[in-house]
């Protein structure tokens, strides 16, 4: 894994670069992409989580556990929400559980559970949701620092997102 949530970023960037350069402001459009990069930043945290367990269970150095532990990981992860990640380390053990909770800033665990709520009104919800594009930047770094955390709890290296 080179560096956390690359094409969400790439998404983020390109599209700051986008609407700064719009002679006026187009909130529809402005909102339009806000949402599309909310779907993006979901869909990757759930790889980076995956991408995690794979990176945990190789250090066991059994390929028939790694493949079990790949397969069964991806039925048991259907979501992103903070509570469906800490119940899912807590697989590893209740003390891995308490310890992804306390690496995470109670203000990140709320802009990033905004992030996925609003994601689901997305998906789930003909009105969309009503998120800024400057929340999202903010969900983005918050969501990074979800995956180090729940890296970290299961002993893994932290990723320097900006790699």
């Amino acid at each position: 894994m080179a560096g956390l949530l690359q094409r969400t970023r790439l998404a983020l960037d390109n599209c700051k670069e986008h609407l700064s350069s719009l002679p006026s402001q187009n909130p529809d459009v402005e909102n339009y992409l806000t949402q599309h990069i909310l779907v993006l930043l979901c869909a990757e945290v759930q790889q980076a989580i995956y991408s995690t367990l794979d990176d945990r269970t190789k250090i066991t150095g059994d390929a028939e556990v790694q493949s079990f532990a790949s397969f069964a990981g991806r039925r048991v992860v259907r979501g992103v929400e903070k509570t469906e990640l800490a119940g899912f380390i807590g697989m590893f053990g209740e003390e891995k559980k308490n310890q992804f909770a306390t690496l995470l800033a109670e203000e990140d665990v709320t802009i990033y559970g905004n992030a996925v709520s609003s994601r689901h009104k997305i998906a789930h919800n003909t009105q969309g949701a009503n998120i800024t594009f400057r929340e999202l930047e903010k969900a983005v770094d918050a969501a990074c620092k979800m995956i180090n955390a729940a890296r970290e709890a299961l002993g893994l290296n932290r990723i320097d997102p900006a790699q």
